[in-house]
């Protein structure tokens, strides 16, 4: 899996989980891959909205302080903020609530010597379409980088964690070949060329799609001269057919269909568009 997969991203009760003698976060150092921590606390609803904003900068420098005493092997955290798609959302309020906040998770993690992921998530839910879901992607990732700009985050020592420019869940469905185009165009007008990496989320697509489309970005970012590493950070897209794989007892295809999924996303990252090649499905 290494070969693959270069960091993982845990939560606070893995860390004292024990593999092979040690806990989590030694245990994926030793075999090269680096672990880091999800630091936000959840969302919550601003009054009288659905819109949310995410709790966590409180005690965030005290914990992290804890967090490497404890596992020095942690090299990184992840903090993740959502946006909806609505009539008049996102709105002002919580456009500059999240972005502010995330650019001053981002300050405290990088003052405490740690490397922060940046996830401003648009999320997919609704019937949107695609042009739609660009503009607010755009509106979103501006207000971030304002906000990371003037709390003096150092590009070269963070990570982007956005999501790819899709339609709605409940909107028709657009080519492949338009969510990666959309996707890389947007990378090279609104994300600074110093920024360390692109790691996108797959938001609730399917494996193939996310695959697909992370190859199409990537690739039609490198043709709009986006120079950062474009590279994925995926959940659902890489877990969901394994998981359900080993629910029914099928360890070894679960093992199999993983690294599968691994490879396929990675050669994506480099700019191979791959075919639906997934041999260990459901």
């Amino acid at each position: 899996m290494e070969v693959y997969i270069s960091a993982a991203i845990l939560a606070e009760p893995t860390l004292g989980q024990i593999l092979d003698g040690t806990n989590v976060p030694e245990y994926l150092n030793g075999v090269g891959i680096i672990p880091g921590i999800k630091v936000d606390l959840g969302t919550e609803r601003f009054l009288n909205s659905s819109e949310t904003f995410t709790k966590g900068l409180d005690g965030l420098a005290e914990r992290l302080s804890k967090y490497k005493e404890q596992h020095p092997a942690l090299k990184f955290t992840k903090w993740r903020a959502t946006y909806i798609i609505g009539e008049d959302m996102p709105s002002g309020t919580a456009l500059l609530k999240n972005a502010n906040d995330l650019a001053s998770y981002a300050k405290i993690v990088q003052d405490a010597g740690l490397v922060p992921i940046v996830e401003p998530e648009v999320l997919m839910n609704g019937g949107h379409d695609i042009a739609r879901s660009n503009e607010v992607t755009e509106n979103v990732l501006t207000y971030v980088f304002r906000a990371l700009n003037t709390a003096g985050v150092d590009y070269n020592g963070m990570i982007l964690k956005p999501n790819m420019v899709t339609p709605g869940s409940e909107a028709e469905k657009a080519g492949n070949g338009y969510v990666g185009v959309h996707t890389g165009a947007l990378l090279k007008r609104v994300v600074p060329s110093e920024i360390a990496g692109i790691a996108f989320l797959s938001g609730g697509m399917g494996d193939e799609d996310a695959a697909i489309n992370l190859g199409i970005a990537a690739e039609s970012a490198h043709d709009y001269g986006f120079v950062p590493r474009v590279t994925f950070s995926f959940g659902r897209a890489l877990l969901q057919t394994p998981l359900q794989l080993y629910a029914q007892g099928n360890t070894e295809d679960a093992q199999k269909a993983l690294l599968e999924r691994a490879r396929t996303c990675l050669e994506a990252s480099q700019g191979t568009v791959p075919a639906n090649n997934f041999r260990y499905s459901l």
